[in-house]
């Protein structure tokens, strides 16, 4: 049978990474291939596509597709959440507190929390987010467009908050910090094909079980955990342990908070509702 093929993307797949690193999948005889994606959004195409079986995606991911008839894509699991949302801002563009905003040129990743961090900042501080000049980048040229001025402030998550705050200071660019005030925090999702679910359930309820293993050992061995991951992703550990505080796993039931928050960004995404609760949901797994 063809390896299991597996859409992560960075941060997001953290404990994916850690159990692929630890050979848990290969330990349940599990055969995999790992894809690599920039974004969530990027992962959730492909899942779409059948290009890949199984895949890490985030709500705003979700939320793309909840006013659809038909999906293809089932929701297994919440893995983890996360809050690391910013926007960074060129000084000389004279951005210095969220009213500035207004007029300037913000990029954002479309479908992403990039985008939806830019609508929770605009809501926390009473900005009419109609008014404000988005400019769509992909995530890995937020640097490049604005530390050559083509853009005045980029909405990022880690690592490229880090990477494009060390590559301000190299070139003495100096950059206003807005980070999330709490105001700001998005999931984690484990998401399947729905023909591989028909068809490969019991390697999709491995998959479960090896990642409820992980999480697991990530609660008991801390630091181990933070090595495994920095060495994974080439960062070193002091920087990951900076950028990484709180890194913590849960293999949990898709909670009510999820649903809020995806009908907020299906409503803010398309204008319309939540309509297909019922077939995002895999009724068999945890999420149930």
């Amino acid at each position: 049978m063809k390896p299991l093929q597996f859409g992560i993307t960075g941060p997001i797949s953290w404990l994916t990474i850690l159990a692929k690193e630890k050979d848990m999948f290969l330990d349940r005889d599990l055969s995999i291939r790992f894809r690599t994606f920039l974004a969530g959004k990027k992962a959730m195409q492909a899942l779409r596509k059948g290009w890949v079986d199984i895949a890490n995606v985030i709500d705003a991911n979700v939320a793309s597709l909840a006013t659809e008839k038909k999906v293809n894509v089932r929701l297994l699991a919440c893995t983890q959440t996360r809050e690391d949302g910013r926007i960074l801002a060129r000084a000389d563009a004279d951005i210095y507190q969220p009213s500035d905003f207004y007029g300037e040129r913000l990029a954002y990743m479309p479908g992403t929390s990039s985008h939806m961090f830019i609508v929770y900042f605009a809501k926390h501080h009473r900005l009419n987010i109609e008014k404000l000049n988005l400019v769509p980048v992909r995530m890995d040229r937020m640097e490049q467009a604005l530390l050559s001025g083509d853009v005045d402030a980029c909405s990022v998550w880690q690592p490229f908050s880090f990477q494009i705050q060390q590559a301000a200071s190299r070139q003495n660019i100096e950059l206003v910090n807005f980070p999330n005030e709490g105001f700001f925090r998005y999931f984690i999702m484990l998401a399947a094909h729905e023909k591989t679910l028909q068809k490969r359930r019991q390697e999709i309820d491995t998959v479960i079980d090896v990642l409820k293993q992980a999480a697991q050992f990530a609660k008991e061995n801390r630091d181990q955990t933070n090595r495994i991951l920095s060495q994974a992703v080439d960062m070193p550990l002091p920087i990951f342990e900076t950028l990484e505080p709180d890194v913590a796993f849960n293999i949990l039931p898709i909670a009510d908070e999820f649903w809020r928050q995806v009908a907020i960004q299906t409503s803010w995404l398309t204008q319309k509702p939540v309509t297909n609760i019922d077939q995002l949901v895999d009724k068999l797994s945890v999420s149930h």
